[in-house]
């Protein structure tokens, strides 16, 4: 009788800790897609009339201010890119300037050559403001 009461009382216990174990997974699953989604950026580098067709830039002509169309951003063709793992990229291009509103003391920008080496020097600050870095190759 005892025998069949812990037999009962295991199986019991067996089924709890896989619905457990279950429940787990989901969670953990969760988590990554989570982290994988606060982890999104989105870059796009282009001359000023590439940004222009892609619809990221506006204006800019002899007396008007270029500004960022942000309502296009969403259609405009930016690379999705970890932004945990974003800290480095070389632009082809002598020189460049940031289009978006990334704070100045988060990032470096060397010359080397025909190229333009964008560094990030603090990640979170860099994209604290924004998770849409926009780059126009001069």
């Amino acid at each position: 009788m005892d025998i069949q009461r812990l037999n009962r009382q295991v199986k019991t216990l067996t089924a709890s800790n896989e619905r457990l174990t279950e429940e787990v997974n989901k969670q953990g699953e969760a988590l990554v897609r989570q982290t994988e989604v606060i982890n999104e950026g989105y870059v796009k580098i282009g001359t000023k009339k590439e940004l222009q067709q892609a619809g990221v830039l506006s204006g800019g002509g002899f007396l008007s201010k270029k500004k960022l169309d942000v309502a296009n951003f969403q259609h405009a063709g930016f690379m999705k890119v970890d932004i945990s793992h974003y800290v480095e990229v070389e632009i082809p291009s002598k020189k460049i300037q940031i289009l978006t509103a990334m704070p100045p003391s988060s990032y470096i920008i060397t010359n080397e050559g025909n190229a333009t080496k964008l560094r990030i020097t603090n990640p979170n600050a860099f994209w604290s403001v924004s998770n849409y870095l926009v780059i126009q190759k001069k």
